[in-house]
């Protein structure tokens, strides 16, 4: 299916919506977690061990374990955990905490452990009950003597505190098919729409996107412009529902008016404009997972300027080309710059505005790489979103989404449709 025949045009016409959109947002960076420490008299932490992985420390009234990561399974997680003494035991109390959503403090909701104590080693089960809204986080553990820790911040008193990053691997999901709205042709306003202003041009660009939740037939993407030249579009792509409840995964780079295009799925598109298109399909997805989508300048040739795309599973490292892309630039410059992201429904038409099927993405903020390849930190900076057109607009559906904070990165959480159609399962990503 080439779907760039069919959208990409227009969705770089309904970008330019963008310039007189009704919501700007100035986005602020979450700030370092606070600081901590308990004071070494008599008792320390001297082994946690949890899922198969232990660490075994010496004395210390504060340990930075975060180079370490701990995979955390939905569901419960046995931990361990042994006091450490330089003379005597002592009955000593613990508290773990987690930051579920990744704003860069602990919540009192996010105090996984508690009511836990003894002279020896001790055990309890973190139970996490739902897909957290990041694949990695900071867990605070805190032992203290006689007493629990009042506050995962400050000095604790007698006792040690320690800090590890936990991940959650992806997982996978399942959507019921009944549910699927029926009709025929392209819902055209069943879209979300963001951008990211005034972004700065160099010869790369990646962006981390991460599925919440996840709908048959949409497309998430990220809408770039290339310097005397046309521009293309690069996204994660679902498909319809079979049989069995599964979605056919895949990503997708596409070009306008390009010279040539290599890679393993490559083809012409026409129709709206005309261009090359690239895709890797199957692309098994995950729930949780950060992928990090990248447009990158290669080779620079007489006749014009190869340009690639990749995503990259930010789990396990692995790096997914696309394809490439040729392109004739009028000018010598030869850049790209991030724009807008929007999800599309382009499924069977819905029943009305209001049964459009819900996806939600998390859209990290876009990194841009300069011609002397340092990255520019002003990549973007400030923030709109639109509601989509008439005949949603007039229906009362208005855009839905907010900038939120976590470890210290800027998303967009973008929500589009608002019929859940698909759910998490226990299976885990390979």
């Amino acid at each position: 299916m080439n779907y760039a025949a069919d959208y990409i045009k227009n969705k770089i016409s309904s970008l330019l919506l963008y310039f007189f959109l009704i919501l700007v947002v100035n986005a602020t960076y979450a700030e370092d977690y606070c600081s901590t420490t308990g004071q070494l008299e008599y008792e320390y932490i001297k082994n946690i061990s949890i899922n198969g992985f232990s660490n075994e420390t010496g004395d210390s009234d504060y340990g930075d374990y975060t180079d370490t990561v701990i995979p955390l399974d939905l569901g419960g997680n046995q931990i361990s955990l042994t006091p450490g003494f330089t003379e005597n035991s002592w009955d000593e109390y613990w508290k773990i905490w987690i930051d579920l959503d990744g704003s860069g403090s602990f919540e009192s909701n996010e105090m996984v452990v508690n009511n836990l104590n003894g002279n020896g080693q001790v055990s309890a089960d973190i139970n996490i009950a739902s897909i957290p809204l990041v694949s990695s986080t900071r867990m605070r553990i805190a032992m203290k003597y006689a007493s629990e820790a009042s506050s995962a911040c400050g000095n604790i008193g007698d006792g040690e505190v320690e800090d590890y990053t936990v991940s959650f691997p992806g997982r996978s999901f399942s959507c019921d098919k009944n549910l699927e709205p029926d009709g025929s042709g392209q819902h055209q306003w069943g879209s979300s729409y963001a951008d990211w202003h005034n972004q700065d041009w160099g010869i790369r660009f990646e962006q981390n996107i991460s599925l919440e939740q996840v709908a048959p037939n949409s497309f998430h993407t990220n809408t770039f412009a290339l310097t005397y030249a046309s521009g293309g579009y690069i996204g994660l792509q679902t498909h319809g529902i079979d049989s069995d409840g599964a979605l056919t995964t895949n990503a997708r780079f596409s070009i306008w008016n390009t010279l040539d295009a290599q890679g393993d799925e490559c083809s012409s598109f026409g129709g709206e404009g005309v261009g090359k298109t690239c895709v890797i399909n199957p692309l098994p997805l995950y729930l949780g997972i950060e992928y990090t989508l990248r447009v990158e300048r290669l080779s620079i040739e007489s006749d014009g300027t190869w340009w690639q795309g990749s995503v990259i599973d930010q789990s396990n490292g692995a790096v997914h080309i696309i394809g490439k892309i040729k392109v004739e630039h009028s000018e010598d410059t030869r850049l790209v710059r991030p724009g807008g992201n929007f999800t599309e429904y382009f499924g069977p038409k819905a029943v009305d505005c209001q049964s459009v099927p819900q996806s939600i993405v998390n859209w990290q903020a876009p990194n841009v790489t300069g011609d002397n390849d340092n990255t520019i930190s002003s990549a973007w900076r400030s923030f709109s979103k639109a509601n989509p057109s008439a005949p949603c607009s007039e229906a009362g559906v208005e855009a839905q989404g907010e900038i939120i904070n976590r470890n210290g990165k800027t998303f967009y959480r973008m929500t589009n449709g608002s019929i859940p159609m698909c759910w998490s399962v226990n299976s885990e990503a390979n």
